[in-house]
């Protein structure tokens, strides 16, 4: 059975597609054809990085955000099917949050990385803007920022975002 408008809504973070002649919209359209009602994403109402970006848009409590983000990130590495690890990893909207914007283009990047079918899934990660000019400490790690800099994944850090992967890992 077919995806609702509901469900395609739940899984990109977004009504509809935009512009169905980009290479981006083309990929989106390409995986959700590829799912139906049954997925795992739907059943289980995970939260995607599209949904999680729709959140980080509506709360400033960031600890609280980075807490959502792990519990994305452990549901993105426990998927099995290929068509939800696809749909999960498809590009979110904008938080409206440009540091935000940049974390989860690292968390999807380091989720996502030989385990989507297509690498182009993932080209959103590597654009210009999901990149910081300045560092992005969310937890505001204070005293112990060199230990958490030096424990963040290089996926984060590279985009100056300070975010140490034991604040992604474990439940």
């Amino acid at each position: 059975m077919p995806l609702s408008a509901q469900e395609i809504a739940w899984i990109t973070g977004r009504l509809a597609l935009v512009d169905r002649d980009s290479p981006r919209e083309q990929i989106h359209a390409g995986v959700l054809a590829r799912m139906d009602s049954t997925s795992e994403l739907l059943t289980g109402h995970l939260t995607t990085y599209a949904r999680f970006a729709t959140i980080v848009a509506a709360d400033d409590d960031w600890p609280f955000m980075v807490r959502v983000l792990r519990q994305c990130r452990m549901a993105a590495d426990e998927l099995t099917t290929p068509n939800d690890v696809d749909a999960f990893h498809l590009e979110p909207p904008r938080t409206g949050r440009p540091a935000w914007d940049a974390v989860l283009a690292g968390v999807a990047e380091m989720t996502g990385v030989d385990r989507v079918s297509d690498p182009h899934i993932l080209d959103w990660c590597r654009d210009r803007d999901r990149f910081l000019p300045e560092l992005f400490d969310p937890l505001d790690t204070g005293r112990y920022f060199w230990l958490d800099y030096l424990r963040t994944p290089i996926q984060l850090r590279e985009r100056n975002v300070v975010l140490a992967a034991g604040n992604l890992e474990g439940r």
